[in-house]
């Protein structure tokens, strides 16, 4: 089994990792703010004041970060930054492995690039490197050394990988570590899933059975109303003909006499003469 050395603390190494928090942190405003026009090599003359917030040194970074790196130039602040963290507080191990996985990360993200240059077009036209998005060293490493010998889809494989294995060392991640804790997740993701379906159902079925004993109180409601209209209705029956022979039959109407028809006047019968 392989002894890992102690690095004895003298305070150069978290000196260093101050400073290079510091660059991480001009690279990053540099890059940020970068803007092709405060660069005299792409535009003469150049803009006065530049708009770069690290001024000219900070458009020039820019302009040499992006030139070489493309998009993936990005990329080089997590991995200052990592370096940077390991120098402050790592205590074992050697700090140049790490550095070379960084570079070897930023590298293949670059590689990467510049074999898939659709994806970045946009970024690469603003960035005024339009056609190498992976920089003039993914160009390199993509299209003149691996694609001529293993093909476009093999150079992005063997990126991929690079890239994988350099992050497996520059962050001490362990595959199976990982392979074990994403099963896990997977474990309570699908744990949690199943109870609430499980939840869902149990919850279903209680509103079935409520819906089953309110359909059967209704139908004994229903037959119990039922039954009392059936007695009510009989119990009236039953006192109509006790009703009828209490009651006094109402006296008969007073006869109307018929009318008496007088008689006509003839008309062709004399009149009777008037006595003088």
């Amino acid at each position: 089994m392989a002894v890992r050395k102690e690095i004895v603390r003298t305070g150069r190494s978290e000196i260093a990792g101050v400073f290079l928090i510091a660059i991480c942190a001009m690279l990053a405003l540099s890059l940020w703010s970068y803007q092709p026009e405060d660069v005299p090599a792409l535009q003469y003359p150049p803009r006065t004041p530049p708009a770069n917030w690290i001024g000219p040194l900070g458009a020039w970074t820019g302009y040499f970060t992006f030139m070489v790196l493309g998009v993936g130039g990005y990329l080089l602040l997590p991995a200052i930054f990592a370096v940077a963290g390991y120098l402050l507080f790592q205590r074992t191990g050697r700090l140049w492995p790490k550095a070379a996985a960084a570079a070897a990360a930023v590298a293949a993200v670059s590689t990467a690039m510049d074999l898939e240059p659709d994806w970045w077009i946009g970024t690469a036209r603003r960035l005024n490197i339009e056609g190498v998005p992976g920089g003039l060293l993914g160009e390199w490493l993509g299209q003149r050394v691996l694609a001529p010998v293993i093909g476009q889809v093999g150079a992005l494989i063997i990126a991929y990988a690079v890239l994988t294995a350099a992050l497996i060392l520059l962050f001490g991640i362990r595959p199976a570590a990982v392979a074990g804790l994403l099963a896990r997740g997977f474990r309570f993701a699908q744990g949690k899933l199943l109870a609430r379906l499980k939840d869902r159902r149990d919850r279903r079925d209680q509103l079935e059975q409520e819906a089953r004993e309110l359909e059967k109180k209704r139908r004994r409601l229903e037959r119990a109303l039922g039954a009392t209209e059936t007695a009510s209705g009989a119990e009236e029956r039953a006192r109509r003909p006790e009703a009828s022979a209490l009651t006094p039959e109402p006296p008969a109407p007073p006869a109307t006499p018929a009318p008496v028809e007088r008689p006509k006047p003839d008309p062709d019968a004399a009149e009777p003469a008037l006595p003088p």
